[in-house]
């Protein structure tokens, strides 16, 4: 059986469909000049709906049976439950909720009169401007929900908590981590203790300007060296460089050996170079900021312990040794 949307009334065709209960399995077919449908094995009208109208009607907020109920009314104009599951798809004992859901939201009505109910709705316009003022008065109400609980939390919380910030930073790159020391330098404002050895981050020799402008605020720096290092032949320019900063105000003293490389500023920002245990010679080691109070404390506990046992820094002449090949590796440096 072919239904056409011309020249018999849709609604009759579907009202004698039910009369006599014909279902017709057929593929839908195009006829030239107008739309045809057919009827599919449970008996609903194939092609009537489009599916693009049937996915906006959801986006507007109603549920897929909903959408489709409602978009078949609007193509029907006013038609009973029955008509509507054909059309709609939608099984016939939920047409009967759906129905009732869309007459709530207003945007379906039952006429009156005897007999089984008939339903229509009031016209696609009307319907449009119903569906977006309940999107609006929607948004309205979260708006004020959303008004009521910032007032809530301001007046539960007047304060707030701080954002916390990231305590622990990797440092990459020689120059990245020569930018930070200097910062940490031109921001330390009563202490600098220094655990001195490779690597660095630039040759020796030229005082770092940063390093003398901290000492000419009175920072108080202390400075740990290698005994190796400092007595090294080959070590020059590294010790006629620290004599500039001894002769600025820095203390010194001298370990036979420093575990790693280590700066500690006002006992509340601790920077560490890190070698690689297994390639220690390979690139710049692992460099690591932490501005944590407790674990700067610490580490200046371990600094002071290792200054109480240390020799004083050497004035005056020095006794050299030679250096060996790991010695005169190619450094990049801190400048201290």
């Amino acid at each position: 059986m072919v239904l056409s949307a011309n020249p018999v009334s849709l609604a009759q065709e579907l009202r004698r469909i039910e009369e006599s209960d014909m279902i017709v399995m057929m593929p839908r077919i195009e006829s030239e000049g107008e739309a045809a449908w057919t009827t599919s094995s449970e008996g609903h009208l194939v092609g009537l709906l489009p599916e693009p109208l049937q996915r906006d009607f959801q986006e507007l907020g109603l549920s897929p049976y909903s959408a489709r109920v409602l978009l078949a009314l609007l193509r029907l104009g006013s038609a009973n439950s029955a008509d509507l599951a054909r059309v709609s798809g939608v099984p016939r004992t939920s047409t009967y909720q759906v129905l009732e859901e869309l007459s709530a939201r207003r945007l379906a009505a039952r006429l009156p009169g005897n007999g089984p109910a008939v339903w229509t709705t009031p016209g696609s316009g009307e319907v449009l401007e119903r569906l977006d003022a309940a999107e609006e008065e929607r948004l309205r109400q979260h708006r004020a929900r959303t008004s009521r609980l910032r007032q809530a939390l301001a007046e539960t919380f007047p304060e707030g908590p701080t954002p916390a910030l990231p305590y622990v930073s990797l440092v990459n790159g020689v120059s990245e981590v020569k930018a930070l020391y200097e910062q940490l330098l031109s921001e330390a404002q009563e202490e600098a203790l220094v655990f001195n050895r490779p690597p660095y981050t630039w040759s020796p020799g030229q005082a770092n300007p940063v390093v003398l402008e901290m000492l000419a605020r009175s920072v108080k720096t202390r400075v740990l060296y290698q005994a190796a290092q400092l007595e090294d032949s080959a070590a020059a320019a590294f010790r006629q460089e620290m004599d500039k900063y001894h002769g600025a105000g820095v203390q010194g003293r001298v370990v036979d050996e420093l575990p790693i490389k280590l700066a500690v500023f006002d006992r509340m920002k601790s920077l560490l170079v890190i070698p690689d245990p297994v390639l220690p010679e390979v690139g710049y080691p692992t460099t690591v900021l932490v501005e944590h109070g407790g674990f700067a404390t610490i580490q200046a506990a371990a600094f002071e312990h290792l200054w109480a046992e240390a020799r004083p820094y050497p004035v005056g002449e020095r006794k050299f040794r030679t250096s060996t090949a790991s010695d005169t590796r190619p450094r990049s440096r801190f400048d201290t």
